[in-house]
């Protein structure tokens, strides 16, 4: 289902927006070839209220697109938040593989994530949570060693004047000063993604790329469609997504049978060449012959047929005859060129007794798409046809 025209000078990206199906993207005569790479991704917004807090979403703001299908893969690192750590001076943070080390030569292990070691002339700043009883009491039982000092400690004469400009940014409502020991830690968050949502880097317009929604999202749930900059930390929509109905498969009439307990659920288009056929039963026993096979064909069956073709039964070769079938789920393949908009019925035909065993007449239904490549070359223009 076309969308519309994207176009973005900035990012030198441009294509035609098509839904292919509620979780899927295509862009056709895809261009984008940036100054700054890495930059951009394609993303859908504002963020539902399942999408926030998520690994792909960026804020409250939308979720990014990818060039795979990872459903029901769990990417941690495509939004990321960046932390700037600032700690006490006389704190080392440690990789949480280390161990504690304290002057009696006791080695314990911390269960917790980042630890710290004590420099000297420190105080110790373990949080009484994250260490147990026995590192506590080795703090407390520390021998501590006293001598003749060798220098006095005087007193900062400048400690009033400090105290005095504190006091007067205070008064005026600035509450700059922030003392070391007051915040440990001040941080900054920025969004970034993970290459799987970068776009490709493309500096011709004919080719079509496939972007894929995350899993249990889906595009009319969305207002707008455009793209995210991180190197400039801005979200930029650029085509409404307002009343759009994704192609989705549809579901016919069930297998009209004439013969050897031809019968079927409800066939399903599920694409422009895949027909699924659940429940599928055919007696190739007591068939005139094995050669009976798949079709699908053009014309008014039975009267006016212009042409057959045979098809690929799950994935087969299409002169392999079909075989006894008993309530089975097939997936019928359409031969390349031919899309299920193209032909007009499926026929289980035997081509000695020249006759048809059972049939069903495909409407032209608006259903997905069926790319199958990543990145797949342009059908007109300069492209080669595939």
């Amino acid at each position: 289902m076309p969308v519309g025209a994207i176009y973005y000078g900035i990012g030198k990206m441009n294509g035609e927006i098509y839904a292919g199906d509620a979780q899927t993207v295509y862009i056709n005569r895809y261009h984008h070839n940036p100054k700054d790479k890495g930059c951009f991704a394609l993303m859908v917004g504002p963020a539902t209220e399942n999408d926030i807090g998520k690994s792909y979403s960026i804020g409250n703001y939308g979720i990014l697109l990818s060039k795979t299908n990872h459903s029901g893969i769990e990417i941690n690192d495509n939004s990321i938040s960046r932390r700037i750590k600032r700690a006490w001076r006389s704190v080392v943070e440690t990789n949480g593989g280390e161990n504690i080390y304290i002057s009696n030569k006791t080695n314990i292990s911390s269960p917790d994530k980042f630890k710290f070691h004590k420099n000297p002339n420190s105080e110790y700043r373990y949080h009484p949570t994250t260490l147990d009883n026995i590192t506590n009491e080795n703090v407390l039982n520390e021998k501590v060693i006293t001598k003749r000092p060798a220098y006095w400690v005087i007193d900062d004469p400048r400690a009033a004047r400090k105290r005095a400009k504190e006091e007067e940014s205070k008064s005026k409502g600035l509450r700059k000063f922030l003392g070391k020991k007051n915040k440990i830690y001040s941080s900054k968050t920025t969004h970034s993604f993970n290459y799987i949502y970068e776009l490709p880097i493309t500096k011709d317009s004919y080719t079509i790329k496939k972007f894929f929604l995350p899993e249990n999202t889906n595009i009319s749930d969305y207002k707008w469609i455009g793209l995210y900059d991180k190197c400039v930390q801005k979200t930029i929509p650029l085509l409404t997504l307002k009343d759009i109905e994704p192609p989705k498969a549809e579901k016919i009439a069930p297998l009209s049978g004439w013969g050897h307990n031809v019968t079927s659920y409800r066939v399903q288009i599920l694409n422009c060449d895949t027909i699924l056929i659940p429940g599928f039963t055919f007696d190739a026993n007591n068939a005139f012959s094995k050669n009976t096979y798949m079709y699908v064909g053009i014309g008014s069956f039975p009267e006016r047929i212009t042409a057959q073709y045979r098809t690929h039964v799950n994935s087969q070769n299409p002169d392999t005859p079909l075989r006894f079938y008993n309530r089975e789920d097939i997936y019928i393949n359409l031969p390349i060129g031919l899309k299920t908009f193209d032909v007009d019925f499926l026929s289980i035909y035997n081509d000695d007794e020249k006759k048809s065993y059972g049939n069903i007449i495909l409407p032209s239904a608006l259903v997905p798409p069926c790319l199958k490549a990543e990145d797949t070359t342009r059908l007109t223009g300069k492209a080669k046809q595939t």
